[in-house]
């Protein structure tokens, strides 16, 4: 016989994996989908990472359940790229089969399009401080 903390979890398995349900706030899961009194009660029943674990369990098992609507929406992605009217159509076609990435190339400059200049050195204190320093070497 399952424990409660099974049950709850089964529970919250079922409604976040169900696609037609929104991936609601962790007070409404404890509130409307366990039905505790109270809304920090989900959070000591289940600690974070346990949370966290059947958050992720769920999305998963929800991608599982969209994978045809994913394939039907692919498939119009890629008759819409062979088409060419559409560049954007195009870009998403690469980006989503075949793993492309845009490159983005960021210059910065200094005033007027100048180089940034970079002056090193120490400060008049920690120079005064590093001369200190010497001048008691060489006593």
């Amino acid at each position: 016989m399952a424990t409660a903390k099974q049950r709850h979890k089964i529970k919250l398995l079922e409604y976040l994996s169900n696609p037609e349900n929104d991936f609601p706030s962790r007070t409404f899961l404890s509130i409307n989908v366990l039905n505790f009194k109270n809304a920090s009660q989900i959070n000591r029943v289940f600690t974070p990472d346990e949370l966290q674990e059947i958050e992720e369990e769920a999305l998963a098992e929800r991608r599982k359940r969209c994978a045809r609507q994913s394939i039907k929406v692919d498939r119009n992605v890629i008759q819409q790229a062979q088409t060419g009217d559409n560049p954007k159509f195009c870009e998403l076609y690469y980006k989503r089969f075949e793993g492309w990435v845009e490159k983005k190339k960021h210059e910065h400059t200094g005033e007027d399009g100048k180089p940034i200049q970079h002056e090193h050195g120490l400060s008049e204190a920690a120079q005064g401080l590093l001369d200190e320093i010497i001048g008691s070497v060489d006593d």
